[in-house]
């Protein structure tokens, strides 16, 4: 099987792990097995930047060095000499070193003493962009010695924006999740009753314990039912202006008045 055809089949199942799971943590453990199984590197290893840009933290590796030591240094990267502490800017294109046993590497060897391992000879790192949004570093470590412009560059830049664009929606629903837990925190303290309902399917995703009360349904029983079978919409014949808003009844036969003239 060609380079070529290995590459386009990596990137088909790291597209289709991150369609079909919303976990972050499963779509990145399946997508460095792959990986790992179609590339054959010695490590491959996910960090996320923190939002201040000065640490990284390992979400994954997948590792054949059997090296519990280099597994420790790479846990945190914090203060440490590393190719994208140094940038102001971080780059959009990938890093790649052929040869880190080199003489060039050897003369910076605080640089690279991170990467030290007698498995490892190349590294690509592949700098993970969700829009203007940066995400973390994808890192991929070889045996052998690469060249900077090797099928496997191109495969991992590809599987890189699969995995930017996993982790950027992980980080925002996780924003999402702390604003709706902020939001329930304050309608529990209201002397009101308040429900939030699916815009879509019309059932209720959350309810404070004066709406139950107020509706005599337990508030875990409350929770996923349908609003509609409480509400009715108020109107009177002499003001044929738009509709009231909806009121609330713990009344479940109340029905739909049709208010146009």
């Amino acid at each position: 099987m060609s380079q070529t055809h290995i590459g386009q089949q990596l990137i088909d199942s790291v597209a289709q792990s991150v369609r079909e799971s919303s976990d972050i943590n499963s779509v990145i453990g399946r997508t460095l097995d792959t990986i790992h199984t179609n590339l054959h590197t010695s490590l491959t290893c996910l960090h996320v930047v923190d939002d201040t840009r000065q640490s990284y933290r390992l979400l994954g590796i997948h590792s054949r060095c059997d090296d519990d030591a280099l597994a420790q240094r790479l846990h945190t990267l914090s203060g440490q000499p590393f190719p994208f502490f140094e940038q102001q800017h971080i780059p959009h294109q990938p890093m790649v070193i052929e040869d880190i046993q080199a003489d060039t590497y050897i003369d910076h060897r605080e640089k690279w003493q991170l990467w030290t391992h007698e498995q490892i000879q190349s590294i690509i790192f592949i700098p993970l962009w969700f829009g203007s949004c940066y995400e973390g570093m994808l890192t991929a470590a070889f045996g052998s010695k690469l060249q900077s412009e090797t099928a496997e560059v191109s495969t991992l830049l590809a599987v890189g924006t699969y995995l930017a664009a996993a982790l950027g929606q992980a980080r925002l629903m996780l924003t999402v999740q702390s604003e709706q837990t902020g939001l329930h925190t304050i309608l529990d303290q209201l002397p009101e009753g308040a429900l939030i309902a699916d815009a879509v399917t019309g059932s209720i995703r959350y309810a404070n314990e004066v709406a139950a009360r107020l509706l005599q349904i337990p508030l875990v029983q409350l929770i996923g039912l349908p609003v509609h079978q409480f509400t009715r919409l108020i109107c009177t014949e002499t003001d044929p202006g738009p509709l009231a808003p909806m009121e609330f009844f713990p009344d479940s036969s109340v029905k739909w008045r049709n208010c146009q003239q």
